[in-house]
């Protein structure tokens, strides 16, 4: 497809901007293994290189915004495209959300759950990563944005299913009811990015519908 100056600079920072959140929520599985180790200084880097990103991102936002509002893209397209924007920061929101968790609480992670809280950030950067296809294929290829839609689906069901199975493991656990729900909420910031990515898709999914007709 063509498109103008105004629409392929929005395309451009929206790429940015997925590109920022993807890198925060990698970080993710270096700031778990860190507080795996009690690393709380290493933590904190983690924390504050999240902010760093996130603070980016918020620029790279709204300049993407300035230009919607200037006019890009036709007025049902652009409304779409804003609401998804904004959906979008919620994401890297609650990536920052679990650096700052992580390091001004001292989350200490159980060594009989450290691979499956592994396995909880990688299925969320897995859906974010299918998200983020899906976006940027509404502007080339419809029918593999479709697709994608329902890859994310599926990826935030098997999230969904793990995040149960960690609640469940933290409440067996020999530990203090505090350290249970303080553990269980880590868990469920976690469940976020996917929950929020399927929210995203949802999206998606409406614009490629509108832009089928």
């Amino acid at each position: 497809m063509m498109f103008g100056k105004r629409e392929t600079r929005v395309i451009e920072k929206l790429e940015e901007h997925l590109k920022l959140t993807g890198s925060l929520l990698e970080l993710l599985k270096d700031l778990v293994r860190s507080a795996f180790e009690k690393d709380w200084r290493k933590v904190k880097e983690y924390m504050e290189e999240a902010h760093s990103i996130e603070h980016t991102a918020d620029v790279v936002r709204r300049e993407m915004e300035g230009v919607l509002y200037s006019g890009a893209f036709l007025p049902n397209f652009r409304a779409d495209l804003l609401n998804l924007v904004e959906s979008l920061d919620k994401i890297t929101n609650i990536g920052e959300t679990i650096t700052h968790q992580f390091a001004l609480e001292k989350i200490e992670i159980p060594p009989q759950l450290v691979d499956k809280f592994l396995r909880q950030v990688e299925l969320g950067i897995e859906t974010f990563k299918t998200l983020k296809d899906s976006i940027l294929s509404i502007f080339e290829d419809l029918e593999k944005a479709a697709e994608l839609v329902k890859e994310v689906e599926l990826k935030e069901h098997e999230e969904d299913k793990l995040e149960l199975e960690l609640i469940e493991e933290i409440f067996s656990l020999d530990i203090d009811l505090a350290r249970k729900l303080q553990l269980k909420q880590v868990v469920l910031n976690l469940g976020d990015i996917s929950d929020l990515s399927e929210d995203c898709s949802d999206m998606v999914e409406i614009i490629v519908f509108k832009r089928r007709v």
